[in-house]
């Protein structure tokens, strides 16, 4: 069975050939991937980099379709505190930077870089059970304001806060 987000994709790939660059402007967004190395002492192509001013690495991704977890979650706002929430990379979890070549303590972030002028939120309600070896739904009531504001979401505005985020083990 293919799921809503799998259809869309394919939907938007195949009417892109007819309605090209007018579906992108309306329904194409993008999310910044990022990895801050706050601790590590390198030098890439000539930079200096270390506590005062962090390593960063990042790469864009085009999207769609936001995917945003409703599991315990009241509203969809807590869904895209969660989405947007920092992973601390850590102790046994800890990232391998190639440019310094050694594993090191890293924060791992998604955010928005570009909202699309039409946002389409799918609401993941489905998750598999190991026990069952099936889908199972998520029947959590998650509620939608009738306004939303994206900012707060926007690589941007969290580049400019810095405020405190859910852990890893808080995203669920």
């Amino acid at each position: 069975q293919t799921d809503v987000d799998e259809y869309l994709n394919s939907l938007f790939h195949n009417l892109e050939s007819t309605a090209g660059s007018a579906l992108k402007a309306s329904f194409g967004g993008a999310l910044q991937h990022s990895i801050s190395c706050p601790d590590l002492e390198v030098e890439v192509d000539g930079v200096s980099y270390n506590a005062g001013r962090p390593f960063v690495k990042s790469r864009l991704e085009q999207f769609s379709a936001l995917q945003l977890d409703v599991k315990h979650k009241q509203d969809i706002t807590q869904s895209l505190l969660a989405f947007v929430a920092a992973d601390i990379l850590d102790a046994d979890n800890r990232y391998y930077c190639e440019e310094a070549d050694k594993k090191v303590d890293a924060v791992k972030r998604v955010t928005i870089e570009t909202l699309p002028h039409t946002l389409v939120l799918h609401l993941k309600r489905f998750e598999f059970h190991v026990e069952y070896q099936q889908l199972v739904k998520n029947h959590d009531y998650c509620s939608f304001p009738t306004r939303l504001d994206m900012a707060p979401y926007t690589a941007q505005a969290i580049s400019h806060t810095r405020a405190p985020s859910p852990t890893a083990g808080e995203r669920g």
